[in-house]
């Protein structure tokens, strides 16, 4: 006979063991052992119910002759469907060797009689463990994913509430510059603050996008014109560029899309935002649309320095920060790409991006250009 010493027996007797009995004899013979090293409960094969109220075991032992076996089946894969006990450990102890119909239906093992009670228990104590690390590895995760969370909405806040003195600032930027319109020397240093506040403030909501991603960013998407989101982006990014002496050119404009307008908004301005940072003095930033029948396209084109070839793949990546820097000294996270490929992603679309032999980038994203058919 096989024993535990009781040292042993102790640290495993809060191991709950569910055993479906369905022949007697067998569970007696077990039972000894079983009962010295688990906490066990007996519920008797004729009265078997999903047990959808009962807190899952650490594994499940049925006791089953062949004329039970369909009835064994059938709560075996019941049980495989309740979320609680999908990954119980279940293991028949059959009297005839047809173990391949039940790992069909998931089961975890199979013993076939008879088996000696020091197998029996080494084996159901290798399950218990693995499933026992595995609800281990699950609540480390789940306090993780809750610390993360807490930590994101707290930084959501700090991130949220520091638009307001950035927008306060933009207002009093505008006020002093109307007020000095005659002095040159004032003129260059409310422009310079201006310029830092509005990059302060795009990075910032690329920072508060990314951070929503992250978790269940809501889209309200409606069919909209892209002809009014282009040419107001354009003109906003127009004063941008003239001080760099950019022009920024709005093409032709068809086409509707199926988005949310506010995320179309911020995906063309994180495109024009970067064509505007990344291109030399003296050139000229292009923005239009196409439509094709896989959706509408919006296209920005630059003709600044383009990007190497090893580098195209870090593109659209998270903080994927590249050799080629703003041609004024400004300010990048490497969050706006992403952010754009991202929120196209989400929104049934794609991004990417082209370089023409001539010179410079093409970064375009593409729409939907109607609702999902019902």
């Amino acid at each position: 006979m096989f024993f535990i010493e009781e040292p042993i027996a102790r640290m495993v007797a809060q191991t709950k063991i569910i055993v479906i009995d369905g022949c007697s004899d067998i569970y007696d013979t077990i039972y000894p052992q079983f009962s010295r090293l688990f906490d066990i409960q007996r519920v008797f094969l004729p009265d078997i119910d999903p047990l959808a109220d009962t807190p899952p075991p650490d594994a499940v032992v049925l006791i089953i002759g062949k004329s039970q076996y369909d009835t064994a089946l059938a709560w075996i894969r019941q049980a495989h469907e309740n979320e609680l006990w999908a990954e119980v450990p279940i293991i028949p102890y059959l009297k005839l060797a047809e173990e391949n119909r039940f790992f069909e239906a998931g089961v975890t093992d199979c013993w076939i009689y008879p088996i000696p009670i020091e197998a029996m228990i080494t084996r159901l104590n290798t399950h218990i463990k693995a499933y026992q690390r595995l609800n281990s590895y699950r609540d480390q995760l789940h306090q993780y994913q809750k610390a993360y969370a807490d930590q994101s909405h707290l930084i959501e806040i700090a991130t949220h509430d520091i638009q307001h003195p950035i927008n306060d600032l933009l207002m009093l930027e505008g006020l002093l510059s109307a007020y000095n319109d005659n002095n040159p020397q004032m003129r260059g240093v409310l422009k310079d603050m201006g310029g830092a506040l509005e990059a302060m403030q795009e990075m910032v909501g690329d920072f508060l996008t990314a951070l929503n991603l992250r978790g269940q960013m809501r889209f309200d998407p409606k069919l909209l014109p892209i002809e009014g989101i282009l040419l107001d982006i354009g003109l906003k990014y127009a004063m941008r560029a003239a001080a760099k002496q950019i022009e920024v050119l709005v093409g032709q404009t068809p086409g509707m899309i199926y988005a949310d307008p506010k995320r179309v908004n911020q995906i063309v301005e994180n495109l024009m935002s970067n064509a505007v940072k990344y291109s030399p003095p003296n050139k000229e930033v292009h923005v239009w649309s196409n439509v094709t029948p896989e959706g509408t396209y919006i296209n920005v084109r630059d003709w600044g320095a383009g990007i190497p070839l090893e580098e195209r793949t870090r593109l659209f990546s998270e903080f994927g920060k590249l050799s080629t820097r703003p041609t004024g000294n400004e300010g990048s996270v490497g969050l706006g790409l992403w952010v754009v490929k991202t929120l196209a992603e989400a929104m049934k679309g794609e991004a990417g991006a082209k370089f023409p032999e001539s010179g410079g980038s093409i970064f375009w994203v593409r729409l939907p250009n109607h609702p999902p058919a019902s």
